[in-house]
């Protein structure tokens, strides 16, 4: 890699990094937050998952603004987005202000990751440099999943819960720092498509993952299941109306019909039921009457073979056998553990 690619490699990993305290803290996060707010289990329920709707309400049109804006001013926007969540968690007193903050987090963290991806494929886009960069951006999940819980559980020992929020403040700050550092700025491009398909899919994508969510909970509450299937049956039958009459929509479903698309589905599945390690760590709290700091440092081992994984293993199958090849023997390795 040159240097410019090994810096912009580095930044991209790290600002990375640090959105994901979001989503490695929050399950830590909530019991001491609800014991402090006297929240009811709903509360919790929704306090769990409000971030991931947030995400998945903006995932579509994070590509879009890091084309149409540029990746370096997205990041910022998206980094501030996610401070003036943390801030509004860390001073919460309400259930309301409490959802508020996480949508935010959870909204600008997936903006950060997607924009994030994309620079770093055009800072790479092929060759060793290529495979250096994203082994090593492939470090950032595990090493987030092994050090961020460990630290979380420890400070939730001997300090409020509200130092936390406090904490992920500091590191969007960190964020926008490092981008307006460390990232080249790129123009404005003039990009082709609208933005109401992108809008619409995201709702669709949240309000059915809301409905599922509902479906699952126990208490389930009729008035929220209505709501969210008639909000997704609108969404959806809009986004796919207006993405066969318009001409150049700005939400597409052409790259899923790619010959890769499924093994590489296929792995981002795997990929995902592993990072539940999070929720086994917690699970392992209660059955083991252990802390949550044990719990955490109990399932390390995994994230550092992940990480070792990652840059070393990866790295070498691919120089050796190629993408498909390696991936196909790595999907299998890992089914057989």
């Amino acid at each position: 890699m040159t240097s410019v690619q090994r810096i912009t490699t580095y930044a991209i990993s790290v600002i990375v990094g640090l959105s994901l305290l979001l989503v490695t803290g929050l399950t830590f996060l909530v019991g001491p937050m609800a014991e402090d707010l006297d929240l009811s289990d709903a509360s919790v329920e929704l306090a769990l998952i409000i971030p991931s709707i947030a995400a998945l309400l903006v995932v579509f049109i994070a590509g879009r603004a890091g084309d149409r804006f540029g990746e370096r001013r997205t990041i910022v926007i998206a980094g501030t987005v996610f401070t003036i969540g943390a801030v509004i968690l860390a001073s919460a007193s309400s259930q309301n202000a409490i959802n508020v903050g996480l949508a935010l987090c959870g909204a600008g963290a997936v903006v950060i990751q997607v924009v994030a991806l994309s620079l770093l494929q055009r800072t790479a886009p092929e060759g060793p440099a290529h495979v250096s960069a994203f082994t090593t951006f492939g470090m950032v999940f595990p090493i987030a999943f092994l050090v961020f819980p460990v630290m979380t559980s420890y400070f939730l020992g001997i300090a409020n819960w509200r130092w936390i929020p406090g904490a992920w403040a500091i590191a969007g700050v960190a964020v926008v720092v490092l981008a307006l550092l460390l990232l080249e700025g790129s123009q404005a491009r003039s990009v082709t498509g609208e933005w109401l398909t992108p809008i619409l899919g995201g709702m669709a994508l949240a309000s059915g993952s809301r409905f599922l969510n509902e479906l699952g909970i126990d208490y389930k509450n009729p008035r929220a299941l209505l709501i969210t299937l008639i909000v997704f049956a609108i969404a959806a039958a809009a986004c796919i109306i207006l993405m066969r009459r318009v001409k150049s929509p700005g939400l597409s479903l052409r790259p899923l019909t790619g010959v890769m698309m499924r093994p590489l589905m296929i792995g981002v599945l795997l990929v995902a039921l592993i990072q539940i390690l999070t929720y086994v760590s917690i699970a392992m709290e209660y059955f083991y009457e252990i802390t949550p700091l044990e719990a955490s440092i109990a399932i390390a081992p995994a994230q550092l073979g992940a990480v070792l994984g990652a840059k070393i293993v990866a790295g070498r199958s691919i120089r050796r056998w190629g993408v498909a090849r390696s991936g196909r023997g790595l999907l299998l390795i890992t089914g057989l553990v």
